[in-house]
């Protein structure tokens, strides 16, 4: 009796919840993105590149959470809730403020961080003013307008947004010389490998969107699109991280604080090579198992076979 309860109660926790490799790696990309962010917070000064940065990523990691990462976790049971709508409707709210946020964000924090004269438009306060404008507006129609005509030109917006950040950040490494073009190179690389994968998703939302497939905020977000996304931000962190430590990106003067925050950014790496192998263990034979090959832990267990004492 005791053990047909516990199947019960399994099958019914079963129905509320489950378990989503894709899921696992949206929330593992903003709970880095988010770590990142504070870190940065911590050790930069107020006004400084460091501080814009962690305000861009915080806004990033909202952006990529409300995408539809949580509901994969969302088990039958939960979606037929009469409150599931209105959390999809808060999510949508969440998702195209943030998609607004970051086209406003983003040109401000590059114009800080790229010495290159691509960036010099965006120093004018008036062109500032007119970005805030029009990412009000989009909000605006977004939500409450002809939604496939205004996403599809947000979209394409923040595509040419990321396009634009790429060629401005390879531009600037090209240009730069001595030690500058050291930390240059880090943050194209970094940031240039999250502005290709971000420029893909939104990308393949319009396509989506004028298919006929797509959703404001998909609870089956499962797609390739949705794991370059998500991709994107989880590959950019430790590059970020890694460019502070090794080129003192963002000018952050790591032989003063480096002592007090190297735990922070080695539980960034550390984390990021854990989840990587936990997504590509939880995925089933159709899913992203190959996500452990890129973790050094995934590698320890796959090759232990072959290494252990009693591999029988």
């Amino acid at each position: 009796m005791r053990a047909r309860r516990n199947a019960a109660r399994i099958e019914q926790a079963e129905s509320v919840f489950e378990i989503s490799p894709i899921g696992i790696l949206g929330l593992a990309a903003v709970a880095m993105c988010w770590s990142l962010a504070a870190w940065l917070y911590r050790v930069g000064t107020p006004g400084s590149v460091a501080r814009r940065l962690s305000l861009l990523l915080f806004v990033e990691g909202v952006t990529l959470g409300s995408t539809g990462y949580i509901d994969l976790f969302l088990g039958p049971a939960t979606r037929a809730h009469a409150l599931f709508p209105q959390w999809l409707r808060i999510e949508e709210l969440v998702h195209t403020l943030g998609d607004c946020t970051m086209l406003v964000l983003y040109p401000l924090f590059l114009s800080a961080a790229l010495q290159t004269p691509l960036m010099k438009p965006f120093e004018s306060p008036g062109v500032r003013q007119l970005i805030m404008a029009v990412a009000a507006v989009l909000f605006a129609a977004v939500l409450w307008g002809p939604m496939k005509i205004a996403a599809t030109a947000l979209y394409l917006a923040l595509s040419a947004l990321f396009g634009f950040a790429l060629v401005a950040s390879v531009h600037a490494w090209r240009t730069a010389s001595g030690p500058a073009k050291a930390r240059a190179r880090s943050f194209a690389i970094a940031f240039g490998i999250r502005d290709v994968c971000w420029g893909f998703a939104y990308l393949s939302a319009i396509g989506m969107l004028w298919s006929g497939t797509y959703l404001l905020v998909d609870p089956d977000a499962s797609g390739l699109p949705y794991i370059v996304y998500a991709l994107g931000t989880l590959l950019a962190v430790p590059l970020i991280a890694y460019g502070i430590l090794k080129t003192q990106l963002f000018d952050i003067d790591l032989r003063i604080r480096w002592t007090i925050k190297q735990s922070t950014l080695a539980g960034i790496i550390l984390a990021f090579v854990y989840l990587l192998r936990a997504v590509g263990d939880a995925a089933d034979e159709n899913g992203p198992r190959w996500l452990s090959w890129l973790s050094p832990i995934g590698w320890g267990q796959q090759f232990r076979p072959f290494a252990g004492n009693r591999w029988w």
